[in-house]
């Protein structure tokens, strides 16, 4: 009788371990994602930065070919060639501002939700929580 309470005692004092490493666990797993969030807002910021130098490349370039030209004809071409540009460049600004976001937001809702579920399956099965987040697939190999 002494062993069945010493056991449950045992496990009582252990759950809140457990649940103190999950909870350490999850806040891990979210730095990763806030990690990913900020190396993708800087990728953003660096193509847009560098589609705006493109901009005022081509306007200047433009501009100079405009004051160089000897016909109308050349005129419109110029201006038809740097109308192109502008719009490619703003389709992609747009392309970035929706297909990031939307990336970030499956990232964001996929890599803990997978963590946790691994998480909390080793710990029903009794098995101590990993110490880190990157450990979880390997431990759920393992006990499987």
């Amino acid at each position: 009788m002494s062993d069945l309470n010493r056991s449950e005692s045992d496990v009582r004092r252990s759950d809140p371990e457990r649940a103190l490493s999950t909870i350490l666990h999850q806040a891990e797993a979210w730095t990763s994602v806030q990690g990913a969030l900020l190396s993708q807002v800087e990728t953003l910021w660096a193509d847009w930065l560098h589609r705006r130098r493109d901009a005022v490349a081509a306007a200047g370039n433009s501009l100079q070919a405009m004051c160089d030209c000897h016909s109308l004809g050349e005129l419109m071409q110029i201006q038809q060639r740097w109308l192109a540009g502008a719009i490619e460049r703003s389709v992609a600004d747009a392309e970035a501002i929706v297909s990031i976001p939307i990336a970030l937001s499956e990232s964001a809702t996929s890599a803990p939700a997978c963590a946790a579920e691994a998480t909390t399956r080793l710990v029903r099965q009794g098995k101590p929580a990993p110490a880190n987040v990157a450990e979880v697939p390997n431990q759920q190999v393992a006990a499987e």
